[in-house]
């Protein structure tokens, strides 16, 4: 929520990451799976992992059923496993 009392971010999520703001990126979580939204409350990265991480120099770590490993702010898989 902006000063002014609007809403940055609809109230879509069920829960944003508090204070984890790195490199442009915050965790969201719906239905129990998590993505990322920039600062101005845009999906970037969408919700469809199991577990995520927030970034950190650049890369998150990331479950999901298919595989794990870091993704960078574009949602791009540098390191699987």
């Amino acid at each position: 929520i902006k000063k002014n009392g609007e809403y940055l971010v609809q109230p879509t999520y069920t829960w944003i990451s508090p204070f984890e703001y790195r490199n442009g990126m915050f965790k969201v979580e719906l239905n129990r799976k998590v993505g990322y939204i920039d600062k101005n409350g845009i999906l970037t990265i969408p919700v469809k992992y199991d577990s995520g991480l927030p970034f950190y120099n650049g890369l998150a770590f990331v479950t999901s059923e298919e595989k794990s490993g870091y993704i960078n702010t574009k949602g791009k898989f540098v390191f699987e496993y």
